[in-house]
C-alpha cells in the first residue's frame, strides 16, 4: 500500500521528498521481515532432499529480476512517470493474494510465548556466535560484501574515467548481473557434486584470482565479463550457506538465526561506500581495485588454513553429512525471558 499512495501523489502534483523516503522506509523494512520470514518457511515447504533447488531457484528469480527491473522501470517511466510505483504495488498486492493459497501450516512445531524482538535478536546472535561454521562463514561473507560493494563503486568511476559513456556502464553493469544469474540457474546441480569445504574455499581463491584482472583493462565490455564471471560464483555460495541453515538449524530459530545473519553482512555495506570513496580519492581506481584484490587474497588465505572450514563436509546429496557444529537447544536457565 506504500508504493500505492506514490502514484496518487504523482497524480494529485503533491508529491514530496519527504513522502518518498517514507516509502522507502517502509519498503525496506518490510523486506527484511518478509525474507526472514520466506528463509524460515521454506524448509517447512520443501523436503530436505529439494531444499538446495528452492534455495536456487529463489537465487535465479531474485537475480533475475533484479537484471530485468531497471529496463522495465525505465519503459513505464516513458509511458507515465507514476507507472512504475503502480505496477510494483500491484504486484505486491498480487503476490500477498497468492500467499494466501498456500496450504501449509507455517506455524513452529514449538509453541511458546512470544519474544519480544530484541531478544529474538539476541536469540539469533548467541546461536550464531556458538556455531562456530556459521560464525566463520559470516565473516567470510561480511568481508566479500565489504570487497564487492566497494568494487562496484570503483569499477564505475574507473570506466567513467576512461570516457565509458553512461549507456556502457549500464551496459557493463547488466553483464556484471547476467553471470550472477547464469550461477543461480547451475547452482543445485553444484550442490550435488562439489562438497561445502571446496565451494568455500574455492569461491574465494576464484576471486582472488579474477580481482586484478579490473586493473589491467579499462573496457567496460571486458570489466563486465570479469565481473559475469565473479557474479556466476556468488549464487553457489549463497544456495550452500542456505541449504546448509535450512537443514542444520532448528527451524523455530531459523529466522533470528538469518536475522542476526543479515545484521553482521549486511552492516558492512555503508562502511565499503565509505570505504570506496576513501580508496578512490587516496589512490585512484587502480589502486583501490589493488586493495581491494588484497583483502581478497587474504580472506582466501584464512579461509583455506581455517580449521572449522577446512574440516567441513558436504552437506546431505552429496557424499558425507552435515558437520555436527549445531550449537544445544538453549536450557530454560539461558532462554531470554519471553
Amino acid at each position: 500500500m506504500a508504493l500505492v499512495t506514490v502514484p496518487l501523489a504523482i497524480w494529485s502534483g503533491v508529491l514530496t521528498v519527504a513522502q518518498m523516503c517514507a516509502v522507502v522506509f517502509v519498503q525496506g523494512l518490510c523486506l527484511v521481515f518478509f525474507e526472514l520470514a520466506e528463509h524460515a518457511a521454506l524448509p517447512m515447504v520443501v523436503p530436505p532432499s529439494q531444499l538446495a533447488t528452492a534455495f536456487a531457484t529463489n537465487e535465479a528469480r531474485s537475480r533475475g529480476v533484479t537484471l530485468a527491473g531497471p529496463p522495465l522501470g525505465g519503459f513505464l517511466f516513458t509511458v507515465d512517470r507514476a507507472l512504475p510505483f503502480l505496477v510494483d504495488g500491484l504486484s505486491y498486492l498480487l503476490a500477498a493474494v497468492s500467499i494466501l493459497f498456500l496450504r501449509r501450516d507455517l506455524r513452529p512445531a514449538t509453541e511458546g510465548p512470544a519474544e519480544p524482538l530484541w531478544t529474538s535478536a539476541l536469540t539469533g546472535l548467541r546461536y550464531v556466535w556458538r556455531n562456530r561454521f556459521i560464525r566463520a562463514s559470516l565473516l567470510l561473507i561480511a568481508v566479500s560484501n565489504l570487497v564487492f560493494q566497494a568494487l562496484i563503486l570503483v569499477l564505475v568511476v574507473h570506466a567513467g574515467d576512461h570516457g565509458a559513456t553512461p549507456a556502457r556502464i549500464g551496459l557493463m553493469l547488466g553483464l556484471y548481473s547476467a553471470g550472477g544469474l547464469l550461477g543461480a540457474l547451475i547452482a543445485a546441480r553444484v550442490h550435488s557434486r562439489l562438497s561445502l569445504r571446496v565451494v568455500l574455499i574455492g569461491t574465494y581463491w576464484i576471486w582472488s584470482v579474477l580481482l586484478p584482472l579490473f586493473a589491467l583493462t579499462s573496457s567496460p565490455w571486458q570489466i563486465g565479463a570479469i565481473g559475469a564471471l565473479t557474479a556466476f560464483v556468488g549464487p553457489i555460495w549463497n544456495v550452500m550457506i542456505l541449504t546448509y541453515a535450512g537443514i542444520t538449524v532448528p527451524n523455530e530459530l531459523l529466522g533470528r538465526v538469518m536475522s542476526a545473519a543479515n545484521t553482521l553482512t549486511w552492516g558492512v555495506m555503508p562502511i565499503a561506500s565509505l570505504g570506496a570513496g576513501v580508496l578512490l580519492t587516496a589512490v585512484g581506481p587502480v589502486g583501490a581495485i589493488g586493495a581491494l584484490s588484497a583483502i581478497m587474497l587474504t580472506t582466501a588465505i584464512a579461509a583455506t588454513i581455517s580449521p572449522t572450514i577446512r574440516h567441513s563436509n558436504p552437506l546431505p546429496g552429496t557424499d558425507d553429512a552435515v558437520p555436527d557444529q549445531t550449537p544445544p537447544a538453549l536450557d530454560p536457565a539461558t532462554r531470554p525471558p519471553g
